[in-house]
């Protein structure tokens, strides 16, 4: 699922990766506006219609990757043309990954986006889709990332609650502060966000920890989805994000 977040100028664009050992790893984020949109098109990615299906043969055999799709959607919110920006590989059955994600995509509930005096207008959303295999999954050692293996369904953000929209921090604007925060989120059964722990920061100085501190903050606050095990309960998970700031 993303966003892109916009304050004056600066944009700063979310992807997140879910463990995929029993469910997708979805994420969703907007391409760089135009000038002419104010506020990109969104992807409601919280609704786990939206999911494509992990074929669990390509599991079993450890197929992995990162499908990135552009959608053009219309002002009224439909998809008019789907593309495969990024494939996740190089093979017949990534393909067949890349497919199953496009086509999801396509058929999610997405809003328009508007243009500064708030108008819906056409406009690009670009979605990252990233297929995890956990080591034990794949027939290698190890510990499944995240309790992967005993969850049905990964924890999902809430991205349309405004708590979840960090903003770009002054500091960080005046220094020309950009780069990509990796953040690791663990969600309790009642789908709160109970810790959080960076996995990269965005870079070396005081404004880039900043901005890890800005997205860590905003997640915190975030309501979730919880995690579901197999049988449909609630459980404890974790929920990986990457979160890029860049100014245009």
């Amino acid at each position: 699922m993303t966003l892109a977040f916009h304050r004056a100028l600066p944009c700063a664009v979310l992807s997140c990766v879910l463990p995929a050992a029993a469910a997708d790893g979805p994420t969703a984020a907007s391409s760089p506006a135009p000038a002419s949109v104010a506020t990109p098109a969104r992807v409601h990615i919280e609704d786990a219609a939206c999911w494509p299906r992990y074929p669990d043969e390509f599991r079993a055999a450890g197929v992995s990757g990162r499908s990135t799709i552009r959608l053009s959607v219309d002002a009224g919110g439909v998809v008019r043309h789907v593309y495969i920006e990024s494939a996740s590989g190089p093979t017949p059955a990534h393909r067949i990954l890349d497919g199953r994600v496009a086509a999801a995509l396509a058929a999610c509930r997405i809003d328009a986006a508007r243009d500064a005096r708030g108008q819906p207008t056409a406009g690009d959303t670009l979605a990252t889709w990233t297929w995890s295999v956990p080591a034990a999954v794949a027939g290698g050692s190890g510990t499944p990332a995240s309790g992967a293996a005993s969850v049905g369904m990964p924890p999902v953000p809430i991205m349309s609650d405004p708590a979840c929209r960090p903003s770009y921090p002054n500091v960080a604007v005046r220094e020309g502060a950009t780069g990509v925060t990796q953040l690791r989120i663990d969600v309790d059964a009642g789908g709160h966000a109970v810790a959080s722990a960076v996995l990269q920061s965005a870079g070396p100085t005081r404004a880039h920890r900043l901005l890890d501190e800005a997205v860590a903050s905003a997640m915190a606050t975030c309501p979730f989805r919880p995690a579901l095990d197999e049988g449909g309960t609630a459980v404890a998970g974790a929920y990986d994000l990457t979160y890029t700031w860049r100014l245009e």
